[in-house]
């Protein structure tokens, strides 16, 4: 999953649909985003504020499953965030 955000407004595609964007002047993070903890809120906080004044887009990649759980043989079965509790958070 993948949000874009400029300037507040959230919107999600699927990481399929990347490569239709404009990503040109975009500043982008990339992680699993579980829990959105207040380190992932310090690093998202910061890109908002450093492209809200050049009006650029921020954009954060998420994933779901977590990759290293999509490898394993018996992933486990809990995650903090759910895609849309990560969208929301």
């Amino acid at each position: 999953m993948m949000s874009v955000a400029p300037h507040s407004e959230v919107t999600t595609i699927e990481f399929s649909e990347l490569g239709s964007l404009s990503l040109t002047g975009s500043c982008l993070t990339i992680g699993n985003f579980d829990g959105v903890h207040l380190g992932h809120q310090a690093i998202i906080k910061q890109m908002v504020q450093e492209t809200s004044i050049q009006k650029k887009s921020v954009l954060v990649v998420t994933f779901f499953p977590n990759p290293a759980d999509f490898f394993r043989r018996n992933p486990p079965a809990f995650y903090l965030s759910s895609p849309r509790g990560k969208e929301t958070l």
